[in-house]
């Protein structure tokens, strides 16, 4: 099935896809699988925006992939787990170990904020500006 910014596939074909080295930068990440197809990166005089975790832009960037990496950041990382609370589609042990995950994550982004051509730091009070930060960077760029 085609989602407008994703594709979903059967679990079988995202095997397929892999061991035919279709999908580069894939994880599992809280049960599900995600991987980028190899032809999505590698397009021509078009711009692909796409969403990584920190361990697979680090690969991507060893593997000299060609990126603008932007990153998001809370200002305090118990803004995450008030966000996961107002999501409500975890249970309790779900959220803890998402919350966990974020702030690995978050530490881990911090340490190699070097990888992010811009590093946007977000809380309650600032997150409706986050989108307007990150196209007045981009825009310079892309057009």
């Amino acid at each position: 099935m085609q989602g407008e910014h994703r594709e979903y596939v059967t679990e079988t074909d995202f095997k397929k896809l892999a061991v035919a080295g279709e999908l580069v930068l894939s994880q599992r990440l809280f049960g599900n699988k995600y991987g980028i197809r190899r032809t999505f990166l590698y397009q021509r005089y078009k711009w692909s925006v796409t969403e990584l975790h920190i361990n697979n832009l680090i690969k991507a960037f060893s593997q000299g992939f060609p990126l603008i990496s932007i990153g998001l950041v809370p200002l305090e990382i118990d803004y995450l787990k008030i966000r996961l609370l107002q999501r409500g589609t975890e249970n309790v042990s779900e959220r803890r170990e998402r919350f966990m995950s974020a702030k690995r994550e978050v530490r881990k982004m911090c340490l190699k904020r070097r990888l992010f051509s811009l590093l946007v730091r977000f809380g309650k009070e600032n997150e409706n500006q986050v989108v307007d930060r990150v196209v007045s960077f981009l825009e310079p760029i892309i057009s």
